[in-house]
């Protein structure tokens, strides 16, 4: 895990979904990852601090975890817990948590330091927002002068349709609707991926059968998946490492200029024939192409 890819860092409210695209970002060759900030999304902030923790000890990682911000609004808080288990981590349980990498200062704070931090090496990060917006918002707000310093950013949610995303997998961008327009305006380089080409990458029990025999950090994934519902019978989803694949591997995927904009509950409107686009969307994805690199990049972080 040494400087040999992109500095990156890591923006998350680890879930089940959330901890699989951790452990590939974190063993990913073709990321730096020395940054992991928190949010609260489908859990609170502290729980997913303690979450990212608990998964880094058990990976062996090193990149600092700073906490950052829960979401403001408490009934906008989407809780998972039939799902995801009270830990948010469904059935698997992770005893030890690598406290020495927290790391005490705001997330909003910590992004900057890593941006600069980088910059002094002739480097820009990319950031990977899994979650709400909220932390990367608050650092612009801070440090206006952030789109000039960092890389592009790449993040799962919003939907292609018009329609409250909090309602769905996508819910990220629906969660903090303030804080999502606030990095939109911001001139930032960003691609989302949404709800509906997420759905398209989904694990059937035979994909689930190989990620549970491809070492010890697939079979906790797949022991963490194997609580979560099918949606429509139709394969387990896997939507945050897909935002992950794209920052690595986009040529997996299609994608296109859009304009999005985000209501003041929420609702998203993409708009692909817009003439001021203000962000990038993925309308289409290699499904087997990705299930493979998936499966194979949780056997590499098993090694």
């Amino acid at each position: 895990m040494g400087r040999t890819g992109m500095p990156a860092i890591i923006d998350v409210d680890p879930g089940i979904d959330d901890a699989a695209a951790l452990f590939i970002a974190l063993t990913c060759s073709k990321l730096d990852t020395s940054l992991i900030t928190t949010v609260g999304g489908s859990i609170d902030v502290n729980q997913a601090t303690a979450n990212a923790l608990k998964l880094e000890a058990f990976l062996g990682s090193r990149a600092l975890v700073a906490k950052g911000i829960d979401l403001p609004n408490s009934q906008k808080r989407h809780y998972m817990e039939p799902t995801l288990g009270p830990s948010g981590l469904g059935k698997w349980v992770f005893a030890d948590e690598a406290y020495d990498l927290f790391y005490n200062v705001p997330a909003s704070e910590a992004i900057w330091q890593t941006v600069r931090s980088a910059e002094s090496r002739g480097q820009k990060p990319i950031m990977i927002c899994l979650g709400p917006l909220s932390n990367l918002a608050a650092s612009l707000k801070d440090h206006p002068e952030l789109p000039e310093h960092i890389g592009p950013i790449y993040g799962m949610g919003t939907t292609m349709g018009a329609a409250d995303s909090l309602q769905m997998s996508g819910r990220n961008v629906a969660a903090d609707p303030e804080a999502a327009r606030a990095v939109l305006a911001a001139g930032l380089d960003v691609t989302f991926v949404p709800v509906e080409v997420a759905a398209q990458v989904r694990m059937s029990d035979l994909d689930m059968a190989d990620i549970a025999l491809s070492g010890r950090v697939g079979n906790a994934v797949y022991t963490m998946l194997s609580g979560a519902q099918s949606l429509d019978g139709k394969g387990k989803e896997i939507a945050d490492p897909i935002a992950v694949g794209l920052a690595t591997h986009p040529e997996f995927f299609t994608v296109a200029p859009c304009h999005l904009a985000v209501d003041a509950d929420g609702t998203s409107h993409v708009d692909l024939d817009a003439e001021d686009p203000n962000c990038h969307i993925a309308t289409d994805v290699d499904a087997d192409g990705f299930r493979g690199w998936f499966k194979w990049a949780l056997e590499r972080a098993s090694r």
